[in-house]
């Protein structure tokens, strides 16, 4: 009998070692109960192996091969007891090296709060996604300033590692956050997400990125990220949009400044006299602008809520869709707006030409 015979009746052997625990398991044996039961079987598992091996050998392959399912079985105990907001299939691993399940595949409150808006968005996404492959195999799905890509590894893990086709790319500007994505993705075995080191002004004109995309999503894109991602999106011809602004300051900014001019003008401004009415009306006044703007591009747009506001304050989830009827009233009265509360300089800002 040659090495790879006897690996493959070592292997096999293992198997039925560990189709047993994992029996056990299901009806409710204790973790210390598996332990011994493990210890004893390593005294009976040689007998399964080829009877003119040396005794000394036999005992080592068994030693390393029980060690191996065991560290295999206990993975599995871990996940008969893991929190309910754990979907099945989902990768262990990638939930802790993204620190949403800590060694032990718990949950604290702060990773749970996490978990809860990211799965938010991929069931809106998830539709999206499902109306893009039913017209083609390979959807490219691009997540805009991805930070540590929470949104695409869990986005990937959950809606295309199943699929032979499909692709997942983040973009961001910080280089230290690129290179342990890629690690992860490396590690996790997900060959078809892509991540790249660039700005704005670089990825639409990267050559290591299609002409094309289906969906772009922002998740948290603080201040003018959300309009980056948007004008990146009208670039790329994107089917559908996918964002969750956050931190719109330079629309209130500017308000700011011509905060007298506009008081002389009309009593309206006293909708954001008060510096704290300055921001958050600034604030809707921006999500209010970028929705004309892409109604005035050709997209349908619907404006939600995330989460519910006792998990995130920053909670307003916008998803356009691609219908290719650019809304001229849309785009007067995106032209209107600048003009009345005296954000003209903003204009490149909201493209309405």
């Amino acid at each position: 009998m040659n090495n790879s015979a006897v690996k493959q009746r070592i292997d096999a052997a293992c198997t039925n070692v560990a189709a047993a625990v994992v029996v056990r398991l299901a009806h409710g044996i204790k973790l210390t109960t598996m332990i011994d039961m493990i210890r004893k079987t390593a005294f009976e598992f040689p007998r399964s192996l080829p009877a003119w091996l040396p005794e000394a050998i036999l005992m080592k392959l068994a030693h390393v091969k029980l060690i191996y399912w065991y560290f295999k079985t206990a993975i599995r105990m871990v996940k008969t007891n893991l929190p309910p907001e754990v979907k099945p299939g989902q990768s262990l691993p990638l939930l802790q090296a993204l620190h949403i399940l800590t060694r032990d595949g718990k949950l604290n409150q702060d990773s749970r709060r996490k978990l809860k808006q990211v799965y938010h968005l991929v069931n809106f996404i998830e539709p999206l996604m499902q109306a893009v492959m039913d017209k083609q195999s390979q959807p490219v799905l691009v997540d805009h300033g991805a930070g540590k890509s929470y949104l695409g590894f869990i986005l990937y893990d959950l809606l295309l590692k199943q699929h032979a086709g499909g692709q997942v790319i983040g973009i961001e500007s910080r280089g230290e956050l690129i290179e342990k994505s890629r690690q992860l993705a490396q590690e996790c075995g997900f060959d078809r997400m892509q991540f790249e080191h660039l700005t704005v002004a670089e990825a639409m004109q990267s050559q290591q990125l299609p002409a094309t995309v289906d969906i772009v999503t922002a998740l948290h894109a603080c201040n003018t990220a959300t309009d980056d991602a948007i004008q990146f999106g009208l670039q790329k011809q994107a089917q559908f949009m996918v964002l969750v602004p956050c931190c719109q300051a330079e629309v209130a900014e500017v308000m700011r400044q011509h905060k007298a001019e506009t008081l002389a003008q009309t009593f309206l401004s006293e909708l954001w006299r008060h510096p704290i009415h300055t921001r958050e009306f600034g604030s809707q006044v921006t999500n209010v602008l970028r929705c004309l703007e892409l109604e005035a591009h050709g997209y349908q747009v619907t404006v939600t809520e995330l989460v519910g506001w006792e998990h995130s304050m920053k909670n307003e989830l916008i998803i356009a869709k691609y219908t290719g009827q650019r809304k001229r009233s849309a785009r007067e009265r995106g032209q209107q707006l600048l003009e009345q509360l005296n954000l003209t300089s903003l204009s490149a800002r909201f493209n309405f030409q």
